[in-house]
């Protein structure tokens, strides 16, 4: 075992010393260049090869391949292949690395293939640049290579990686329009020039298409994924590491005294850190001029922040605002378009990157979900972006990866007709929803509970204001609902539809989920819970979210709950009954002018069939009525004669109620047994003549629902 553990090092060690020998080749100038019949170089390519796609280049292996592809000394497919081996291992790329392989494009030596990988390979190790300000410096330079046909897309991404207001000048906005006349309506194009015209909308005119889409192809993805790969190996390195710091603190110490000790190396590569470039930031807090601006990594506290608010010089990269909570106060006090397109354009390629093009959970998918949730919680509003993620994803979704930061994305989806809602979600979920487990079934309603109350709380007011911020007219409950604050980091035009009718049509759809659900699953206990919270809410949203319409539950929810075999959602059908009938009178208590897309008329049409409900409901918990056949439009207990001399069950019209319902049998055995002599047998009949106490009872077993119910709608239960 000694002998096999102590090989091993030295077959690392060969390799290493193959590594350098095969590096060696390259810089050694009297090498020889000839590719054909030279067994040396080929061995040699090989080792480089191989080595970058198992272990990835160190910075100083990098540097000096790119030292040797600048001199041009090897052919163009030596220098190809070469340059396709520049996988970096290291958390960070010089920046004198990418400046020498864009002045080497520039000389115009490379050929037209490798000047496009050259490219390619900065777009792919762009968020791993130490310090972009030479690149940006070069900006004139690599925007004068849009007129190649063949380079223009990569030309036109790497620009709006690195576009600030100031590089948008009248003159590069002519040549674009030009070019897009020449190549017609180029996505990449468009993607620049819609960067563009947010930093300048004065010098962009014309109009560019409302809705998002991927500007840039990864036309890179196995090189791409090498890069990722070594990142996620060297961050998992790292995390090792300070975990054997954090459980031995002093071998620890012992073991780096002679070394400087460096900060904590950045656990999350996918996220950039908080890092200003540019050189003319002032880095002193102490400063009172308001001109200097202050790098927002020097912020610590929020008292810093607030103080120098008005001069913060946000980060390079704004995908770092998901890892740093201030810099979350800071886009949200102060929204700014270009932010608001330069973050969408990072999460949308992060996310097709991390979860879109893989099969399989990662550790950095489930981090970078969880930090966008929190964000999109932060802001009480979801990315559009991650919409169009979404809808795109859930079409090939197994409903298991990712599932609960998934179902979260979801819940803050925005308004929109129901005939589009249903294309882009509902359906989808629905083919998952009725192929899966009762669990699923029940997060899926946990997650179109939150939904609904995204729609009623958030997105119902941001919809008004967005309409009246167009200047168009949004009268719908105008007058009743508080549209002042709820302003938006990603604003959007909407057209103007219904929003009310959407929420309506999305209760009844899943209304009709929930019944087949019930059925399959004979009532479940936990899916029963679900779906009574959801209506429960549903019977809120008049009064407290200012909604005009009633929407209440079909027959079979309501009955479903009063004939349970559990005590809970008769209790809850109780709450949510009273909940609806205040719902009605607040519904009646709408000003006469108020525009409700005609939908108060059919709120208050429901009452109809609402008092049907609470007839059954009273008959049959507490006024011994419940198959008396009095009532023709009872649609419980109406039994044909035929049928109930076949029962034969005696005292049928109590079967029901509060003391003999199968759900309340327990607790009316408990209540018996506390309040009667020891010894003495009981009955469940003999609570007739406490049926008050009784309610008391089961209201302190957290059943108050019933009491409740029968107090607000029965005289005689709110008398003793």
């Amino acid at each position: 075992m000694a002998a096999a553990g102590a090989k091993r090092p030295n077959r690392d060690q060969n390799k290493r010393d193959k590594l350098t020998e095969a590096i060696g080749y390259f810089t050694n100038e009297n090498s020889s260049t000839k590719v054909r019949n030279n067994l040396t170089l080929t061995l040699a390519l090989e080792v480089v090869e191989q080595w970058s796609k198992d272990e990835g280049l160190t910075g100083e292996h990098i540097t000096q391949l790119v030292g040797v592809m600048t001199k041009s000394r090897f052919p163009e497919s030596i220098n190809a292949r070469l340059l396709r081996c520049l996988v970096p291992s290291a958390a960070a790329v010089s920046d004198k690395i990418v400046t020498s392989l864009f002045s080497w494009l520039c000389t115009n030596k490379p050929s037209l293939n490798t000047q496009s990988l050259i490219l390619r390979w900065i777009i792919l190790v762009y968020d791993l640049i130490n310090d972009r300000t030479g690149l940006h410096s070069l900006y004139h330079m690599i925007f004068h290579f849009v007129e190649n046909e063949t380079l223009c897309p990569h030309v036109c991404h790497l620009l709006y990686l690195l576009t600030a207001k100031e590089d948008v000048t009248l003159s590069r906005v002519r040549q674009l329009l030009k070019l897009q006349q020449k190549m017609g309506m180029q996505p990449f194009i468009i993607g620049l020039l819609s960067i563009y015209k947010l930093y300048r909308p004065d010098l962009v005119s014309i109009a560019l298409p409302r809705t998002r889409r991927v500007y840039f192809k990864q036309t890179e993805t196995q090189w791409g994924a090498s890069i990722r790969r070594m990142q996620e190996a060297r961050r998992k390195a790292t995390t090792d590491q300070d975990a054997f710091q954090d459980r031995h603190p002093a071998s620890w110490d012992a073991k780096q005294t002679a070394l400087t000790q460096p900060s904590k190396r950045r656990r999350l590569e996918i996220i950039p850190e908080v890092q200003t470039t540019a050189s003319w930031v002032n880095t002193s807090l102490t400063s009172h001029d308001s001109n200097c601006l202050v790098p927002m990594e020097q912020i610590k506290t929020f008292k810093e922040l607030l103080q120098n608010m008005h001069r913060i010089q946000l980060p390079s990269q704004i995908g770092s605002v998901l890892r740093n909570p201030l810099l979350q106060h800071v886009v949200s006090c102060s929204p700014d378009p270009v932010l608001a397109a330069r973050f969408s354009y990072w999460i949308q390629s992060v996310l097709f990157e991390e979860i879109m093009n893989t099969d399989k959970e990662t550790d950095t998918g489930e981090q970078l979900l969880k930090l966008l949730i929190n964000f999109t919680d932060f802001l009480q509003e979801g990315v559009p972006v991650c919409e169009n993620f979404l809808i795109k994803y859930l079409h090939v979704w197994n409903g298991r990866h990712y599932r609960q930061y998934i179902l979260k994305l979801i819940t803050r989806f925005r308004l929109y007709p129901f005939s589009n809602l249903n294309d882009v979600l509902l359906e989808p979920l629905r083919k998952l929803f009725f192929c899966s487990s009762v669990y699923f079934k029940c997060q899926v309603l946990v997650c179109f509970k939150e939904l609904l109350y995204n729609f009623a709380a958030v997105e119902w007011p941001r919809y008004l204001n967005t309409l009246r911020c167009q200047g168009q007219e949004a009268n719908i409950a105008e007058t009743t609902v508080n549209v002042q604050n709820f302003h938006s980091m990603f604003v959007e035009e909407v057209e103007e539809f219904c929003a009310p009718q959407t929420m309506i049509d999305f209760i009844h759809y899943v209304d009709k989920m929930c019944l087949v659900a019930l059925w399959r699953h004979k009532d479940h206990c936990l899916l029963m819970q679900c779906a009574s919270n959801f209506f429960e809410l549903v019977s809120e949203l008049t009064l407290r979210h200012h909604l005009p319409f009633v929407a209440i539950p079909s027959a079979g929810i309501i009955y479903r709950s009063l004939f349970s075999d559990n005590a809970v959602p008769v209790s809850r059908l109780g709450n949510m009954i009273v909940n609806y009938r205040n719902a009605f009178n607040g519904l009646k208590g709408l000003p006469e002018s108020t525009d409700t897309c005609g939908l108060e008329r059919q709120g208050l049409e429901h009452i109809a069939a609402f008092n049907i409900f609470i007839l059954d409901a009273s008959d049959g918990l507490w006024r011994y009525k419940a198959f008396d056949g009095h009532s023709t439009q009872s649609s419980a207990f109406k039994l044909d004669g035929a049928t109930m001399q076949q029962l034969a069950i005696p005292r049928i019209n109590e079967s029901f109620s509060i003391h003999q319902h199968q759900a309340f049998l327990f607790f009316a055995y408990k209540f018996l047994k506390k309040t009667q002599p020891e010894g003495k047998k009981v009955h469940p009949s003999q609570i007739k003549m406490f049926r008050h106490e009784y309610l008391d009872f089961l209201t302190s077993k957290g059943l108050g629902g019933v009491k409740e119910f029968l107090t607000t709608f029965i005289r005689s239960a709110s008398t003793r």
